[in-house]
């Protein structure tokens, strides 16, 4: 995949036009060409945490952060590409340490991916921050997969497990240790935090019906980390109203997100970029612009001044309640009308974008069956290279617990 490809995967997958089928959570894929002892992040991943980073970078009326953070957030957002790069756990183990303490604006976004209890693939999004003698690990996922009733949760760590902590971080990012067993590194993320479960957070999120959690929840993971800057999402108590992080206090700044990420995901090659703009006119904003996706974006804005009232009135919580699930399921149905209306189909078949619109199945279990068998044999008869030293480290790190 050139630059090219890769930059109009990250573009559809982030406007919510297609399924994720070839980006770096095909794990066989990342595994036969480029994960091995040594090696970096993805390209991928990479190079969606620069467009956000580029993204903040341009940000020059304070839409995202203001000017005297935003220094601090590109910042945090250098340290996260220094640790998906980071070619040793010691060189990973260096950038966890750096992190300052009880300061919002330093954090690491890290993307997991992970295989599903029902053969599929998913991706989530963990931010870590150094709290006290702790690191906090707020986990997002609008999927709500692995915490069933939240989709933002915390577990708190003792920098005493600093050493498990960066290596699960660590071997997360290397392909070269595929994630076998479902949910496996936040399973081990709540095996060494301090209460051994996930704590739920106030804070609340729109659900993900599009298959594109590879950029989608990394999206969010960013929004909740900027947020955060804003409204301590850590300390919020349950008592007071939830919170929805938004980019911006603005109407549609969703939208607005999107143009600007739109902007920086640009290159200096002008044919390219106006293919880009091709598919954000055409097939994004026509979408956001159709007529029953207007009806109901009006119909929400009502009910956030629902949700203003209801602190201390029981009808208006009820009210909300019952008219947030249902405007939920239009919204699903609505999704189903576009491909039924051929929005997405039309953008699929389109003569202009076609040669690089190429669908595949995405991945599944059995396809990481051989690297399976590996890990389950004693690591003496290991005899993979690229596995051998990350699994002997991994076994020794949490045979202690």
């Amino acid at each position: 995949m050139d630059d090219y490809q890769r930059r109009y995967e990250l573009l559809a997958l982030t406007l919510g036009l297609k399924r994720n089928t070839n980006l770096y959570y095909r794990m066989e894929d990342a595994v036969k060409e480029h994960k091995r002892d040594g090696d970096t992040g993805t390209e991928d991943e990479v190079m969606l945490l620069s467009t956000y980073k580029k993204m903040i970078e341009q940000d020059t009326d304070g839409f995202f952060i203001d000017e005297n953070r935003k220094e601090h957030i590109l910042s945090s957002l250098t340290k996260t590409l220094d640790f998906c790069n980071a070619p040793s756990t010691t060189a990973s183990l260096q950038i966890l340490e750096s992190l300052k303490t009880n300061d919002p604006t330093s954090f690491l976004i890290v993307p997991l991916a992970y295989p599903l209890y029902s053969g599929k693939g998913h991706c989530s999004g963990l931010i870590i921050y150094k709290h006290g003698n702790c690191y906090d690990v707020v986990m997002v996922d609008k999927a709500k997969l692995f915490n069933h009733q939240f989709p933002v949760g915390l577990v708190t760590i003792y920098a005493e497990r600093i050493d498990q902590l960066n290596h699960v971080l660590y071997l997360s990012n290397k392909f070269a240790l595929p994630t076998i067993q479902p949910f496996e590194e936040l399973k081990k993320l709540v095996h060494i935090s301090t209460k051994k479960c996930v704590s739920r957070l106030n804070v609340d999120m729109s659900p993900q019906n599009v298959g594109n959690c590879i950029v989608n929840e990394v999206e969010s993971t960013l929004k909740v980390a900027l947020f955060n800057c804003q409204k301590s999402i850590l300390s919020y108590s349950h008592s007071k109203p939830t919170l929805r992080p938004k980019w911006n206090s603005c109407p549609h700044s969703t939208l607005e997100m999107r143009k600007r990420f739109l902007k920086a995901l640009k290159t200096n090659k002008h044919e390219q970029n106006k293919s880009f703009d091709y598919i954000f006119n055409n097939y994004y904003l026509k979408r956001k612009n159709h007529p029953k996706n207007v009806k109901l974006q009006q119909k929400m804005m009502k009910l956030e001044k629902i949700r203003s009232q209801r602190k201390n009135n029981i009808y208006k919580k009820i009210k909300y309640i019952v008219l947030k699930r249902r405007y939920n399921n239009i919204y699903k149905r609505n999704w189903r009308l576009y491909k039924r209306n051929k929005i997405v189909e039309e953008f699929k078949k389109d003569s202009r974008i076609v040669g690089i619109n190429n669908e595949q199945m995405p991945p599944s279990i059995p396809q990481l069956k051989k690297m399976g068998d590996i890990l389950t044999l004693p690591s003496q008869q290991r005899t993979e290279p690229s596995l051998q030293s990350y699994v002997v480290k991994q076994e020794k790190y949490f045979s202690r617990t």
